[in-house]
């Protein structure tokens, strides 16, 4: 990620006390540095279980899970779940943000700390609200804002055992980020002038890359190329869709 807090730029947006990257890249930062990880336990073992919290945030899971997904071998399994939970609370001012429920533990929304990816969901939310009132100029500029947060796989180093899979939410932040990239270049269209189509074609460019297998980013790509008067390009994408749609048919 070339700039990791894209936000700073934008209007009345306060950086949270605790930012974390999910998308492209999985990085914590306090007060806008690097977090500490130091607290006794492999800097592996926790960022482990904090992706799997983070994926699962709002829902409790198991002390035990936590112990599985941190893998490695302890005579007291349960001493990662305590140094993740003593990182949390007492280096990074999270407690306000910790739910225990028996032996499960909870992380929840809080003003404490703050991902990516809400900053995503928000400007994508309120750049539906301004399309809405057709406000297309600032509907553009939020989406211009999300489009900086799109930088790919969910949470791309977690790697823990596939009993404990998060390919259902790396699939639905791969999903959004995909709609924000395909908005973005309708309305660059729909806009109409030279400027907004180049800037459609950067951004259908993107979209490709992150569906590379969808026939429909490529036939948008052939439009958004015909706008920008480059028939080489579009023909290439329609013949690139043609090929997917001939390679699903017999598959």
């Amino acid at each position: 990620m070339d700039d990791p807090f894209p936000f700073l730029s934008w209007d009345r947006t306060a950086p949270p006390p605790v930012y974390v990257t999910t998308l492209g890249a999985f990085e914590v930062y306090i007060g806008l540095q690097p977090a500490d990880w130091k607290c006794g336990t492999g800097t592996q073992q926790l960022r482990r279980m904090l992706s799997y919290l983070i994926a699962r945030r709002g829902r409790p899971v198991q002390r035990e899970v936590l112990t599985e997904i941190a893998g490695g071998r302890s005579d007291r399994p349960g001493h990662v779940v305590s140094n993740l939970l003593r990182l949390l609370k007492k280096q990074w001012g999270m407690e306000a943000a910790l739910g225990e429920r028996g032996q499960a533990i909870l992380l929840l929304p809080h003003p404490t700390w703050k991902t990516d990816t809400d900053f995503l969901v928000d400007r994508y939310n309120q750049a539906q609200e301004a399309l809405q009132r057709e406000q297309y100029a600032r509907s553009l500029t939020l989406l211009q804002q999300a489009e900086t947060l799109c930088q790919g796989r969910y949470l791309p180093s977690y790697d823990a055992r596939p009993d404990y899979s998060i390919e259902g939410e790396r699939g639905s932040w791969c999903h959004m980020q995909k709609q924000v990239l395909e908005q973005q270049v309708r309305l660059c269209l729909e806009l109409g002038e030279p400027s907004y189509h180049e800037q459609a074609l950067r951004v259908v460019g993107r979209l490709i890359d992150f569906d590379p297998g969808n026939p429909a980013s490529y036939e948008l790509g052939a439009v958004v190329a015909r706008c920008c008067h480059n028939e080489t390009l579009a023909r290439e994408y329609e013949r690139k869709a043609r090929e997917i749609e001939q390679e699903e048919l017999f598959s």
